[in-house]
Parts: C-alpha cells; sequence; structure tokens
C-alpha cells in the first residue's frame, strides 16, 4: 500500500509541475532493451525507444493529431567489465525525428554498490550530438536506486522498486544549460533473464534559460538478456 501512495504522490508532483507553466509535455514512452553477453568482460545492450506525445503547451499541437508520435531512437553500446562492479563502454544512438536524422557518439563509466537490501548504481556519461551540421555536448550523472518489496534481494517472480535521479548539463550554440530528470518505476522479476518496469519520468528542460520546459511521462520497460 505505501508503494502505490509513493506512485500516487510522484505522479501527482509531475502533474503540479506542469501547472501554470508555458512549456509542457505530456506522453508516453514504451521501450524494449536487450542485453548480449560477449564472452566473460564484454556485453552489447541495444535500446528501442519510442516517445509518444499526448498534450503539450502552450500551443497544444498535438490537440489536432491525437496521439501523436514524436521520435524514435535505436541505441546500441558495447561495454567491457572492468571488474564485477565497474564497467566502462562507448555506443551509439540513431535518432529519427520529424523526418531528420540525430546522430550521438556515447562513452560512459559506471560503478555498482551492492548494500544490504538495496542497490546503488552510479553511471557517468558523456555524449556527443550532431543535428543539421549542429553539435551540443553534454555530460551525465545518473544516480539509481534499486529494492526488492520482499527479502534482501530482487528474486524472480518479485517486485522492485527502482529510482533514477540524472543530471544533465548541456553546452550548444555557444550556450550552457542544464536538465534535471527523475524516474521512479516499479519493476517485476520475471526470471533471471526478463522483467518489466512501469513509472513516471519527469524532466525539466532549459532550467538555466528563461522557457524552462516540464515533461511528464508515463514509462513502459521491457529488459530481456540473451
Amino acid at each position: 500500500m505505501k508503494n502505490h501512495f509513493l506512485f500516487g504522490y510522484f505522479f501527482l508532483f509531475c502533474i503540479s509541475s506542469l501547472r501554470g507553466q508555458d512549456r509542457y509535455q505530456l506522453g508516453v514512452i514504451p521501450q524494449i532493451n536487450n542485453e548480449f553477453s560477449l564472452g566473460d568482460r564484454y556485453e552489447l545492450n541495444s535500446k528501442v525507444e519510442i516517445r509518444q506525445l499526448l498534450k503539450d503547451g502552450p500551443s497544444n499541437l498535438t490537440a489536432q493529431k491525437g496521439f501523436h508520435f514524436e521520435r524514435s531512437d535505436f541505441e546500441t553500446i558495447l561495454n567491457r567489465k572492468l571488474s564485477p562492479l565497474d564497467g566502462v563502454g562507448v555506443g551509439y544512438l540513431l535518432r529519427i525525428e520529424e523526418g531528420k536524422l540525430v546522430h550521438r557518439f556515447i562513452q560512459q563509466y559506471a560503478h555498482v554498490q551492492n548494500k544490504i537490501g538495496f542497490r546503488l548504481a552510479h553511471r557517468f556519461r558523456s555524449d556527443q550530438t550532431i543535428t543539421d551540421n549542429e553539435w551540443s555536448f553534454r555530460i551525465r550523472y545518473r544516480l539509481s536506486f534499486e529494492k526488492p518489496l520482499e527479502g534482501l534481494e530482487i528474486d524472480p517472480k518479485e517486485f522492485y522498486l527502482k529510482i533514477n535521479n540524472e543530471y544533465l548539463p548541456t553546452y550548444a550554440k555557444k550556450e550552457l544549460d542544464v536538465e534535471i530528470r527523475l524516474l521512479a518505476s516499479l519493476g517485476y522479476n520475471l526470471s533471471d533473464k526478463m522483467k518489466f518496469e512501469t513509472g513516471f519520468d519527469y524532466r525539466a528542460e532549459d532550467i538555466i534559460a528563461k522557457n524552462t520546459e516540464h515533461q511528464c511521462w508515463l514509462n513502459l520497460g521491457w529488459f530481456h538478456s540473451f
């Protein structure tokens, strides 16, 4: 019951953040994540993500289009394990948005801390994005918290709680800005190789700029390991 209240509070937080704002977006983000083991040290992660807009403001451009497709992302990351708890990776993302192609190059380092009853994961990432021959650069830090709702470990056929908090300074067009993300998800570990997650993803873009955009997404994720 406490977990239902937690997600209810988070949803109300997302909605209240949008009220009275000049720029906002509401929508759904379904995604499919696959992990392929390449021996003892390497693994390949692939993700397909689609963003569907339900409503935006202040002009509400999607009102006449209904359930409006915004963009598709295809991401691939090659990771190398430095230890059971550390790894580095490089990757590439292709985005299709309004008929345009966006290319992004990714570098990252990840570290996991296994505590009694929960797990913390730190991810440090940098990426470079090119759109219409213009470059943007970001540095990203994400802290993830995972906790089983029963027992001390996330076992098959059990639910778990996942919370992400991420900060994204961005440099583009000779200007610096910041984006902040907060995700609260309820996951179900179907087996050792498959899990599902659903939750609310709140994002605040262009925080330094005067026209900050607030977004709230329903996140739907399927994860599978091969």
